[in-house]
């Protein structure tokens, strides 16, 4: 589905099936590093992949006084937990987040570049006992 606000279009589409779900948003706006850029806090950024960095690590916004995250972080951390793969791909930058064993990882890398940003996700529906175990060792 392609929707227009202003001059920005943005595009959505998932996938289902009884054991995984999978979708992708993207928009061809200014990307996170401009976007980020708009706020005091965060308008020394000089990459894409250090915009990508502030968001994972910090839960950035362009909003100046909203403290960490707006829920992103959390959201992240919780889908991860879920073992879900996500990808976010922003100007010349991307990150991988998932799990490595036990461990919350992410993996940033450069990438072709895109206006705007992409945010890729796929998950299992269902729940195994390994999934549970790693989940309980993060939480405590």
């Amino acid at each position: 589905r392609v929707s227009e606000a202003g001059n920005e279009h943005a595009l959505v589409a998932y996938h289902t099936t009884p054991n995984y779900l999978a979708f992708s948003i993207s928009d061809l706006g200014v990307g996170l590093l401009r976007s980020l850029r708009l706020s005091t806090t965060w308008a020394e950024l000089s990459s894409d992949e250090a915009a990508l960095k502030v968001i994972v690590r910090h839960g950035a916004s362009r909003k100046d006084g909203l403290g960490e995250g707006e829920g992103f972080k959390q959201l992240f951390k919780a889908l991860v937990d879920r073992s879900a793969k996500i990808r976010i791909r922003t100007g010349a930058a991307a990150v991988d987040l998932g799990l490595n064993e036990a461990e919350r990882v992410a993996e940033y890398s450069s990438s072709p570049p895109l206006a705007g940003v992409q945010i890729s996700l796929i998950c299992s529906t269902k729940e195994d006992p390994k999934e549970r175990a790693i989940r309980k060792s993060l939480t405590e």
